[in-house]
C-alpha cells in the first residue's frame, strides 16, 4: 500500500535502522491501495501537502514514467503510469492541467518549481499547458535513467540552504542531475513563454496560408528521442531548417526570430544546460 512520510533521520543521522534496514522517516498516513494514475489521487496529496507543511516556496515533482505529448501508441499521452491499473495522467485530455489548476487554486498562488522526473516531458505542449500555473518548469528532453534525479544531492544542498530560491533549486536539480551521467535537463522560465509563443503563432499561421508542401518531412528529420519513428521532434531543428530553407520570406523571417529569441533565453530568461521544445 501507499505510504506518506515525514522524511527525516535518527539520533545518528542515519535514514536506515542498521539492524532491520526499516527506514526511520516517521510515517504520517497509510493510504492502502491507491491508483497513482488517477489524477484526484495526486490532486489529495499535494493538498495534503501544502496543508500539513505550509512554505513560502513550493515544488512539485513528478516522478515516473512519460511520454509528453503522444507516442506511437495512442493511449499513452501523459505521464505517471500505475503499473496495476494502467491509468496514466492524460495532457493532452486535460488530467495533467486539472492537477495543477487545484494546487493553484488551493495555495491562492502559482507553483514556484514544477518538476518533471520522467522521459521526454521537457517539449512545448508541456511548457504551454503548464505556463498558467507555475514559475519554472524543469524537466529532460530526452529518456531519463530508471534511478531519475540525482535527489540526495540537490536536497542534501537545500537542508545546507534553506533559504534558497526557486531559481537556485532548480539550478542545483539541472547540476546535480547532469553531473550524475544522465542525458538532459533543463529549466524553463515559464513567464517567458507567452512572448515565444505569440511570436510561434504567427509562423503556424503562416504555414497554414501558404501553398507549400506538407511540412511533415521537414519535421521528420528534426532530432527525435524515439529516432525515425518519434513523433516527438526539437521545435528549434525545425525552425533551423525554415529559417534558411523556408518556402517564403515570411517564414524565413519568423522562423529567425524565433531562434533569437532562444538565443536570447538561453543568455537570461531561460536556466539550461540544453533546451528542446
Amino acid at each position: 500500500g501507499a505510504k506518506r512520510f515525514y522524511v527525516t533521520k535518527d539520533a545518528n543521522g542515519e535514514e536506515f535502522d542498521s539492524e532491520s534496514n526499516d527506514i526511520v522517516s516517521v510515517e504520517m498516513v497509510s493510504l492502502g491501495s491507491v491508483d497513482t494514475g488517477n489524477p484526484n489521487t495526486l490532486s489529495d496529496f499535494v493538498t495534503w501537502g501544502i496543508e500539513t507543511f505550509p512554505s513560502e516556496n513550493l515544488a512539485v515533482i513528478f516522478w515516473n514514467h512519460g511520454w509528453s505529448w503522444a507516442l506511437n501508441s495512442p493511449v499513452h499521452k501523459g505521464v505517471m503510469s500505475d503499473d496495476t491499473t494502467g491509468n496514466d495522467i492524460s495532457v493532452a485530455q486535460g488530467e495533467f492541467e486539472t492537477i495543477l489548476q487545484r494546487v493553484v487554486e488551493q495555495r491562492g498562488q502559482r507553483i514556484d518549481l514544477l518538476g518533471l522526473d520522467a522521459c521526454i516531458m521537457q517539449s512545448w505542449e508541456i511548457a504551454t499547458v503548464s505556463e498558467p500555473y507555475a514559475d519554472l518548469l524543469v524537466a529532460s528532453q530526452d529518456y531519463v535513467n530508471w534511478d531519475g534525479w540525482a535527489y540526495d544531492q540537490f536536497i542534501g544542498e537545500l537542508v545546507d540552504s534553506a533559504d534558497m530560491s526557486p531559481t537556485d533549486l532548480a539550478t542545483s536539480i539541472n547540476r546535480t542531475f547532469w553531473r550524475s551521467g544522465d542525458s538532459t535537463i533543463s529549466t524553463i522560465d515559464l513567464n517567458h513563454l507567452s512572448d515565444f509563443n505569440a511570436q510561434l503563432n504567427l509562423l503556424s499561421e503562416e504555414l497554414l496560408v501558404t501553398n507549400i508542401p506538407s511540412i511533415v518531412p521537414i519535421a521528420a528529420q528534426a532530432y527525435s528521442p524515439d529516432g525515425n519513428d518519434g513523433q516527438d521532434h526539437d521545435l528549434f531543428g525545425i525552425l533551423s531548417t525554415l529559417s534558411t530553407s523556408g518556402q517564403t520570406s515570411t517564414i524565413k523571417e519568423y522562423s529567425t526570430n524565433l531562434l533569437t529569441m532562444k538565443d536570447t533565453f538561453h543568455s537570461g530568461n531561460f536556466l539550461a544546460s540544453h533546451i528542446k521544445f
